[in-house]
């Protein structure tokens, strides 16, 4: 199965910058939100001298070295009130972490940015957001945070949120956790509440006003289904779906390519012995040619792991992980991390020599969910309500020092 590769459009800016408006009496509120936590170190403050960028407090902890290969290292304290949710995006140099809800379930429209190359926290300013509860994706130039009622994109450079085109969520349909960037544009998939509906797919490209909508999956994708972009494509896998559009399309799979996506979605050959299982969840990544899956059991056997080399699918080891339905998958450049965000509890899968490395327990406490991303270089956890996060560097992904 063969995946193009996507070509990236030269960089373009994107709408009009909303006013921040940062002032002493915000200094004053935001130095109060500093909530040290037991146990971690309490850094260093540190107020910027150039109060029109962007927000006024700095947090550094001067002690913060990044974890060694094979280990765990808590993350210094963040200028920000404890939550639950929010959206974590990797720029290349910093961790984003936008909005989310307190412990009261509050919605919480602020955010920080984390520079693991120093230990240093910083406050984003604030824009005029409504809806706390978002999907967070790096487009190579910014972060755009999608939720169903509003869009926003965060300039790193600039320092400068910017509006954008609200998701257009059909009616009987909600947005769901299936955002992806797709080279420079975004993708967001929105779930019928209907069994039998189909889930609707929508685009936004830069600078573009409004978002386009694509061809609708031949299907109603569920937790027993993926969605992956591979270059300047869609992939779907997943258990068996009857479709009057395309017969078993979503066994098999599916792929549509958003550079032609008059084609509409053509069928792909599927992973093995798939449509016969129950999952809880089937989560995966895809680069270039080679996909690797891995399925949480839901009908009592083992769970399930599969990889597709561009010519053909080979079964693999299900590995040590317990079956989950809060799963995440993080590829790493030659393996996949998948990580139960709420056992806290992970390993690596090298796909090419079909075998697991087990991730040691982290520093922080189990049963609270917290979002991961990935670093390049490793693990990033945080949130849960006060609990803070950490950070895992695998023995594969040691940056140079």
């Amino acid at each position: 199965m063969g995946v193009s590769r996507w070509e990236q459009p030269r960089s373009r800016r994107f709408g009009s910058s909303l006013a921040a408006i940062v002032g002493a009496a915000v200094v004053a509120v935001l130095v109060a939100t500093v909530v040290p936590e037991r146990g971690e170190p309490a850094g260093r403050l540190e107020i910027s001298s150039d109060p029109s960028t962007e927000a006024p407090l700095t947090v550094q902890d001067t002690r913060w070295r990044r974890p060694r290969p094979g280990t765990w290292r808590r993350l210094p304290i963040a200028p920000l009130t404890s939550r639950g949710g929010p959206a974590l995006v990797w720029t290349g140099t910093e961790v984003i972490v936008w909005g989310g809800f307190d412990s009261h379930g509050r919605p919480l429209t602020d955010g920080g940015a984390f520079d693991p190359a120093t230990g240093t926290w910083r406050r984003l300013v604030e824009h005029d957001a409504h809806d706390a509860i978002a999907q967070g994706v790096w487009t190579g130039a910014e972060a755009v945070f999608v939720s169903a009622r509003e869009t926003f994109r965060y300039d790193p450079t600039r320092r400068r949120w910017h509006a954008a085109p609200t998701l257009p969520v059909p009616v009987g349909h909600a947005l769901t956790d299936r955002v992806f960037a797709v080279g420079w544009s975004v993708v967001a998939v929105t779930e019928p509440f209907v069994r039998d509906g189909s889930s609707a797919v929508f685009g936004l490209d830069p600078g573009a006003d409004r978002w386009q909508r694509l061809p609708d999956v031949p299907a109603r994708l569920t937790s027993e289904h993926v969605m992956l972009p591979a270059g300047s494509t869609l992939l779907v896998f997943g258990r068996a779906t009857d479709t009057d559009d395309v017969d078993d399309a979503s066994g098999d799979g599916l792929r549509l390519d958003l550079r032609d996506d008059d084609a509409g979605w053509q069928r792909v050959a599927g992973p093995p012995a798939l449509s016969g299982r129950r999952l809880r969840r089937l989560v995966g990544a895809a680069v270039g040619d080679q996909i690797v899956l891995w399925g949480a059991s839901g009908d009592g056997r083992p769970n399930y792991a599969t990889a597709f080399d561009g010519a053909r699918w080979r079964r693999l080891d299900p590995g040590p992980i317990a079956t989950t339905w809060a799963v995440d998958a993080l590829w790493i450049g030659d393996g996949l991390i998948v990580w139960d965000r709420l056992a806290n509890d992970g390993a690596i899968l090298d796909p090419t020599r079909d075998r697991w490395t087990p991730l040691p327990a982290p520093p922080l406490p189990a049963a609270l969910p917290r979002p991961t991303v990935w670093t390049g270089a490793s693990l990033f956890t945080w949130g849960a309500f006060g609990t803070g996060g950490a950070m895992y560097t695998p023995e594969c992904c040691a940056p140079a020092p």
